[in-house]
């Protein structure tokens, strides 16, 4: 038990990314910002951890539940998830998902790199501080942009 709590506090203080993979629920609690599922040949994203993943899953087997009923009450199909997309239209929705999460990151990166640049004690005496300063506030914009974006289309593609 103490090695596990060990390696869970080293990976949670490692800045990097992790692939985290683990049946233990009580492990991944607070680590994960993003759980992958395998089932049935299919892979879905869920945006939080441990306890949003279960959460969620526990309202879709409610839905199939209630899928399940209305189809024998009625001689109608059932609706497609994801808003009736199909399967074409959700696997582009998934495609702009990660180009923009790369675009994100890109920018993160770049970001990263000004506030470095302006973590210099001697940065504003620089010449070019105003204009990186600049770079910088339109750089956080740009990112805003993106994530209300990446928020949208998430929200059609769960």
């Amino acid at each position: 038990m103490i090695s596990k709590e060990v390696l869970k506090k080293a990976l949670l203080r490692y800045d990097g990314t992790l692939l985290v993979v683990s049946h233990d629920r009580d492990f991944l609690k607070g680590m994960t910002e993003k759980v992958v599922e395998f089932k049935d040949n299919n892979v879905k994203e869920y945006l939080g951890d441990i306890d949003y993943f279960l959460e969620k899953r526990k309202i879709e087997d409610m839905r199939s539940l209630e899928m399940g009923n209305q189809k024998a009450n009625s001689s109608k199909t059932p609706e497609k998830p994801q808003d009736n997309m199909s399967t074409e239209e959700l696997r582009n929705a998934q495609k702009l998902v990660a180009q923009i999460e790369k675009k994100i990151t890109k920018k993160e990166e770049d970001l990263a790199i000004l506030e470095t640049q302006m973590a210099d004690s001697a940065f504003y005496n620089r010449s070019d501080a105003n204009t990186i300063v600049e770079k910088h506030k339109s750089l956080k914009s740009e990112i805003n942009q993106l994530t209300e974006e990446w928020e949208l289309q998430m929200s059609q593609t769960i």
